[in-house]
């Protein structure tokens, strides 16, 4: 059973000398404090919310692993993975769980499957749940599931059972299976996440996060004028916020993906890293210590850090007030790396829009009643290299004119099943009162005048690291302002955390701010700072941005180099007073950034700042 990956922090003192423990690190690399978590309202209305989850409540004896789902068949022939965290029991057994029920309305949900050996004899298991009070029982649910090895993935989705009658009240609740003399051997019974759900007027609303992954900035309407390729994303900007300079931590996705779900920057939620080795290994040739750390998924001599336990993320945070899932089109944040399995159910294994958006319809339609999280992840512009090879035949390098043409094609096919989601959103009454999210991990290159390469990862430039956000508040709120502050995907995580007022453990804090405060004048973002960092390609270098300024520091040679912003195009040190007073700020801002990252990587280590570095965190707003 996995335990909670709570992050805390330690509360600087001021004082002549300072230490720090590297643990800490996050708490104070702030750029700016987090402010309040307090939701803005919304129309009251009825709906389920979590109360009680059996796999908190389960002995040390018992076991709680993700059990794959599929229909009869279906995964005989590549159906979408759906994963559910499930405790397992084996048949015949017996599991109880006791709970204090709400008083009103409750009901008791979860999915049923099985598993079993590959040499089952096919034969009857059956199920039930008793309710116990006082004494008394009662069975409330019962099944039979004939076993077969060919449907060890079968589940009855989502049963709801009613507890009428017990509101108020110390229950038990037995979940029990039984096997006929001469039955099925080895079979597991999986109990896919039992949750009590309680009725109740809210006025938080649901929170919908959907992401197009590698979508340039400039292909996006309210960013350049001249493209027509999303007009679903231009309705949906029109009923919300368009932030014209988002900012990405990253020019990949596990990173920059890992900072939306953390609110933390590369270095301190530790997904992404290449964690190099002394000579090129294959995959098969890891030991379980370096499979702990990360993965790699061919022969090289570096691995790709994974998402630590210790990083907690908005489903771990939410889980307890909102039902929570992901639908996801990208392995880099599926099982391998660790971030698919913060969320309690979850799709993947398809990177299909239109299966994406049917399995995303399907789940709305079975939880438009509940207060929800929802994570879509879509791959339709990442997918143009792919679609160009099925076309031409390139190998190696692509014709650029032809490239940007089957890029563009797959970026309006995106729009489209976009625009299908929010259209389902709409039709099941959830569009009003529903916090939407859209943002692009990153962007992409095709062969543009200043690098002409294709793809993403080996840059820190604009290209990548320049994306399309939008927020719809609640309410429809500030519908159709254009927000030109830069802000950062960091921000992301502080605007769910503050409209779902969600609690926070003591001493957690991000590197972002709730978008709502700069759309509503309460920060000035124009000159917030933003860390970029984590290339998957080449070598490794970190880029710390300024408003229109963005430094680019080389970890080999230890250089920088100074460039404007929007267009990439370098500033010499010594062509202007500002351009050196401002490349002197950013060198130090950037390598006490380095040196408190070095430390939350290296452990718990006690390091003393010098007063030129104290003052250059200061500057970052690390410390006050």
């Amino acid at each position: 059973m996995r335990s909670k990956p709570w992050s805390t922090g330690i509360r600087l003192t001021k004082i002549k000398s300072v230490t720090l423990v590297a643990a800490a690190a996050a708490v104070v690399l702030a750029m700016l404090l987090i402010t309040s978590c307090q939701p803005t309202a919304t129309a009251s209305r009825e709906a389920w919310v979590p109360h009680a989850r059996f796999v908190d409540s389960i002995g040390e004896d018992s076991e709680v692993r993700f059990v794959r789902l599929e229909e009869p068949g279906n995964m005989r022939y590549g159906g979408t993975n759906r994963y559910v965290k499930s405790v397992i029991q084996g048949a015949p057994g017996s599991l109880a769980w006791q709970v204090d029920l709400p008083e009103g309305e409750a009901m008791l949900e979860f999915t049923l499957g099985f598993l079993c050996p590959k040499d089952t004899i096919p034969g009857p298991v059956s199920v039930r749940i008793v309710v116990e009070h006082e004494g008394l029982r009662e069975e409330i649910y019962g099944n039979k599931l004939w076993v077969r090895f060919l449907e060890r993935g079968f589940f009855n989705y989502d049963e709801r059972i009613p507890l009428d009658g017990l509101a108020g009240k110390e229950v038990t609740f037995h979940f029990e299976s039984e096997v006929a003399e001469g039955g099925p051997k080895g079979v597991e019974i999986a109990w896919g996440y039992p949750e009590v759900y309680r009725r109740e007027h809210t006025e938080l609303p649901n929170i919908i996060l959907v992401c197009m992954d590698t979508l340039r900035a400039d292909r996006v309407g309210y960013i350049n004028p001249k493209s027509e390729l999303m007009p679903n994303l231009a309705e949906l900007a029109a009923d919300g916020v368009a932030f014209t300079k988002a900012i990405s931590q990253s020019p990949w996705t596990l990173p920059s993906v890992a900072t939306v779900l953390t609110g933390q920057y590369p270095s301190f939620h530790g997904a992404g890293k290449r964690i190099f080795l002394p000579e090129a290994i294959k995959p098969d040739q890891l030991d379980e210590e370096m499979k702990e750390l990360g993965f790699m998924n061919r022969k090289s001599d570096f691995i790709i850090s994974k998402l630590p336990d210790r990083s907690a993320t908005l489903p771990d945070l939410m889980e307890g007030k909102y039902r929570c899932e992901l639908i996801n089109g990208n392995t880099l944040i599926g099982r391998a790396t660790n971030v698919s399995i913060r969320f309690p159910s979850f799709v993947e294994g398809t990177r299909k829009g239109w299966s994406l958006t049917r399995r995303a319809e399907e789940w709305l339609q079975d939880n438009h009643d509940k207060r929800f999280f929802l994570y879509v992840h879509y791959m339709e512009p990442h997918e143009w290299p792919f679609y160009y090879k099925e076309r031409w035949g390139s190998e190696s390098r692509h014709e650029a004119e032809q490239a940007r043409w089957m890029y563009d094609e797959l970026v309006q096919i995106g729009d489209g099943f976009f625009g299908r989601l929010i259209k389902r959103i709409k039709e099941l009454g959830l569009y009003e009162n529903s916090l939407i999210i859209f943002y692009a991990d990153h962007g992409e290159h095709l062969y543009d005048e200043m690098f002409d390469i294709a793809g993403h990862g080996s840059t820190l430039s604009n290209l990548l690291l320049h994306v399309p956000m939008v927020v719809k508040f609640p309410g429809n709120e500030h519908a159709g302002a254009v927000v030109g502050d830069y802000v950062k995907l960091a921000d992301i995580f502080d605007t769910i955390v503050s409209e779902s007022g969600t609690e926070l453990p003591e001493g957690f804090t991000s590197q972002g701010v709730p978008l709502r405060d700069i759309v509503e004048g309460k920060l000035e973002g124009s000159h917030r700072d933003t860390i970029s960092e984590f290339l998957l390609y080449g070598g490794e270098k970190i880029a710390l941005q300024t408003g229109p300024h963005r430094l680019i520091h080389n970890y080999e040679n230890g250089k920088q180099r100074l460039v404007e912003a929007d267009t990439d195009k370098r500033i010499p040190f010594s062509s202007s007073r500002e351009a050196r007073e401002v490349s002197n700020r950013l060198i130090k801002q950037i390598l006490a950034y380095i040196h408190l990252a070095e430390m939350a990587q290296e452990g718990l280590e006690v390091s003393e700042f010098s007063e030129e570095e104290l003052e250059a965190l200061r500057q970052l707003g690390y410390i006050q």
